[in-house]
């Protein structure tokens, strides 16, 4: 089967270049212009992904640009997938998981040690080079992944078991208490309140933006003393008063990870009362292209007890993948996508089942030819 950005074998990894069968031009997600076929198009994948690209891809004699466009990514494909990822790819997959928790927004918690800040920082540069290296950067890895990183000091702050080197050490955590990148102590601690958490979700994972609270009005004095689901159930109850036009599309999410305290510390109970996660709610879909849309992809109701199924849940919806998708394109300072090159792309994303390392080369043709 031909995917919309190179070509694909039976076990899923890209075709060596010069066995690649020139696709129907409609099989291309993007097209590359004659003008950086020749060393500066070389030149700006060495410089923006680290790959060298053999002198003679793509073809400088093609005529079909979306032809040519197919011939680089596979060239990219086969060079990302080598034994280890060039260190400007992870580059660039490091920066775009910065901006979407966007990390240069300091912990908020005043009584959060220095140096608890400063391991978790670590757990979280540790947690994406294992997402890179071990687990290909797929979108499911990223949301589910039980596996972290922690030393003494934050294994003591989560409650676990001191490493038994005393240094950093991976640990696999129970699925059902920590799972993925939104239950690690760096994005917690700084977004440590219910809302605050679901607003970014909202924000990072479906790109809805929640509107501002009317001034002087707040549903959360009742936090961190009462779990978030039962304050939301009181105020909202199950129908639609005015309030939850505005809530609905979001209040799920801090929900979700409402066991996890300001400090980014799990527990089951609050004053001596079960916290209950469980939750469905509708996720907003305003990036779904329309073919998706007419095709039936929007509503999603998603229904969860714990971040692992949030999580599971999130990694399979086509929004969040347009969401993201979208990010990863504008991060990369390309124009923006067309309906059908988003389409294009999130179905070679589904073939590559979620791989975002694969995304950069199916993505390069769009964004190489910028200056």
């Amino acid at each position: 089967m031909v995917a919309c950005g190179g070509k694909s074998r039976s076990d899923g990894h890209a075709a060596p270049v010069d066995s690649v069968t020139p696709p129907k031009p409609a099989e291309a997600c993007f097209g590359l212009g004659t003008e950086l076929v020749g060393s500066q198009l070389e030149q700006r994948a060495l410089s923006v992904l680290g790959v060298a690209l053999p002198a003679d891809v793509p073809d400088p004699s093609e005529p079909n640009p979306l032809v040519r466009g197919q011939q680089l990514v596979a060239a990219i494909e086969q060079a990302l997938d080598g034994p280890s990822i060039p260190s400007a790819s992870h580059d660039v997959l490091r920066g775009f998981v910065s901006r979407v928790l966007r990390e240069s927004d300091p912990p908020t918690p005043l009584d959060l040690p220095d140096s608890v800040a400063a391991a978790m920082q670590g757990e979280l540069d540790r947690f994406v080079e294992h997402w890179v290296a071990a687990q290909d950067a797929t979108l499911h890895a990223l949301l589910t992944s039980p596996t972290t990183f922690v030393n003494q000091e934050l294994a003591a702050h989560y409650g676990l078991a001191a490493p038994p080197s005393g240094k950093w050490s991976e640990v696999e955590l129970p699925a059902d208490q920590r799972a993925g990148i939104l239950t690690l102590g760096a994005f917690l601690t700084r977004r440590p309140s219910p809302p605050s958490r679901a607003t970014r979700l909202a924000e990072m994972l479906t790109c809805y933006l929640v509107p501002p609270p009317p001034i002087g009005v707040s549903v959360w004095n009742q936090w961190p003393e009462r779990a978030a689901k039962d304050i939301v159930l009181e105020k909202y109850g199950d129908d639609s008063p005015t309030c939850w036009g505005c809530h609905r599309p979001y209040i799920g999410f801090g929900i979700a990870l409402a066991r996890y305290d300001r400090l980014g510390r799990y527990s089951e109970t609050v004053n001596g009362t079960p916290i209950d996660t469980s939750y469905r709610f509708l996720l907003p879909s305003r990036q779904i292209p329309a073919a998706q849309r007419e095709a039936g992809a929007e509503p999603v109701e998603i229904a969860f007890s714990t971040p692992l199924d949030l999580g599971s849940q999130l990694s399979q919806s086509v929004g969040v993948k347009a969401c993201l998708v979208t990010q990863l394109n504008e991060h990369l300072a390309a124009a923006g996508l067309s309906d059908d090159q988003l389409s294009c792309v999130l179905r070679e994303l589904d073939a590559k089942d979620g791989s975002f390392t694969s995304l950069l080369a199916i993505l390069a043709p769009h964004y190489l030819p910028n200056p």
